[in-house]
């Protein structure tokens, strides 16, 4: 017992454990915290534009696809690559072929500590199933043309097969809308805020007052 307390008390043995806790806390701290900090992506703002009026010629007008902007912020001390964009419903399981889908129309590359901004159209993802396994071959994304064409299949998404008979109904869904950045250094999302959703609540009800009937 004395020889392990003069073991313990000397002057070797503590320099040498305090050597093993410092490296040990210089690993963790230059390992583990930098490795959780490079794995930052902050969503700054999500806007969706669903009804943009343009004309085709004078007495001609028509809308734009719909689309979605993000203005993201690289946090990481790497540069990030967005793969892939999409917005769903976080208690709705979204399946194939109804799941919404994003294309990006510009650069996909973040530089480190970077704040910009990326422009996507909605897209609709369809699946090519191998007739007897069910097994799939491959998916293709179809652009969402029109304002029309992005709430059937909003509606369709949120509801299935159930037919929606009121504003409210739909009103009350939007509220679990979320976006999902899926990056080459990790995923990251979060629901619109309150100011995103009244924003994308008035753009459907503005499609609806002029294009549907009913369900105001």
């Amino acid at each position: 017992m004395f020889f392990q307390n003069t073991i313990i008390q000397s002057p070797l043995f503590i320099f040498s454990l305090s050597l093993i806790v410092g490296i040990v806390g210089y690993y963790i701290k230059h390992f583990y915290h930098d490795r959780k900090q490079s794995k930052l992506l902050k969503i700054l703002e999500i806007s969706v534009s669903i009804e943009q009026e343009y004309y085709k010629s004078k007495d001609n007008k028509g809308y734009l696809p719909p689309t979605i902007t993000l203005k993201l912020e690289n946090l990481s001390k790497t540069d990030i690559e967005i793969k892939r964009i999409s917005f769903k419903h976080q208690k709705v399981n979204g399946s194939l072929p109804i799941d919404l889908r994003l294309v990006n129309n510009i650069t996909t590359d973040i530089k480190q500590y970077e704040v910009k901004s990326f422009t996507y159209d909605f897209s609709l993802i369809h699946v090519i199933q191998d007739e007897n396994t069910h097994e799939v071959i491959k998916d293709y994304l179809q652009k969402i043309e029109t304002p029309m064409h992005f709430i059937k299949v909003l509606t369709w998404y949120l509801f299935k097969e159930k037919e929606l008979k009121k504003w409210k109904e739909l009103k009350k869904k939007i509220f679990g809308l979320r976006v999902d950045v899926f990056t080459n250094i990790g995923d990251y999302g979060r629901k619109l805020n309150r100011k995103e959703i009244k924003s994308v609540e008035s753009h459907i009800l503005s499609t609806y007052n002029k294009h549907f009937t009913g369900l105001i």
